[in-house]
């Protein structure tokens, strides 16, 4: 009967132990899988920013040159594709919680969310 009751024990140990040691490897999968997806995403949007930036600039250098054109002074198109540039920048300076912060956070979270189920 002790023999039985020392078996059982055992037994429970060595499986309470594997089941540690599997939720403990599942943990790491899990946080390898969120890790190296946060990390894809990351360079993706580090990616397109580039080329949203890349865009833009030529896009300005048309624009000012166009506005160059058109009043015969590069310079005042310069001027003016800058004052653009500048109104933009203070807007998305003030704005910044609302139009970037709040949500690039309900996508991180809804992203989170996800993975989870």
């Amino acid at each position: 009967m002790m023999n039985e009751i020392k078996e059982d024990l055992n037994s429970l140990k060595s499986e309470a132990t594997e089941y540690a040691r599997l939720r403990y490897d599942l943990l790491q999968l899990k946080s390898i899988d969120l890790a190296s997806n946060t990390g894809a995403r990351l360079m993706a949007a580090f990616f397109l920013a580039l080329v949203c930036l890349g865009i833009l600039i030529f896009a300005g250098f048309g624009l000012a040159f166009y506005l160059g054109s058109v009043f015969d002074n590069y310079s005042v198109g310069f001027f003016i594709v800058t004052g653009i540039i500048l109104v933009l920048t203070i807007i998305g300076v003030i704005f910044n919680e609302a139009l970037v912060i709040k949500p690039f956070r309900r996508l991180l979270l809804k992203w989170i969310i996800k993975k989870k189920k």
